[in-house]
């Protein structure tokens, strides 16, 4: 369901997790966006599901700033997708038009 179904109540969360129920599904993207833009959602957005590393730029770009990802997840696997996707994105406006 859409975000925009919070309304106003959205304010009273400090944590919204966004499922990612299969690879090509990407409502999150858009929902991530909506939180973010239209309804000034400061908190945690964390991504669930079927997140894949390849995803987590993508995901960050459009607000998302968490992720839980499968068991068995090398945290060096994300180091080396993120860190570097992570500096460029400080340079640029936090969430980008491209999304």
């Amino acid at each position: 369901q859409s975000p925009e179904a919070l309304g106003t109540d959205v304010s009273h969360f400090a944590l919204i997790e966004l499922e990612f129920p299969k690879f090509r599904d990407g409502r999150g993207y858009s929902w991530a966006r909506i939180l973010r833009q239209r309804q000034n959602f400061a908190g945690e957005i964390r991504a669930v599901g079927d997140v894949l590393r390849d995803q987590w730029l993508f995901m960050s770009r459009c607000g998302v700033d968490a992720f839980e990802v499968r068991p068995g997840t090398r945290i060096e696997d994300f180091l080396s997708v993120a860190a570097p996707s992570f500096d460029r994105l400080r340079t640029r406006p936090k969430y980008a038009p491209s999304c």
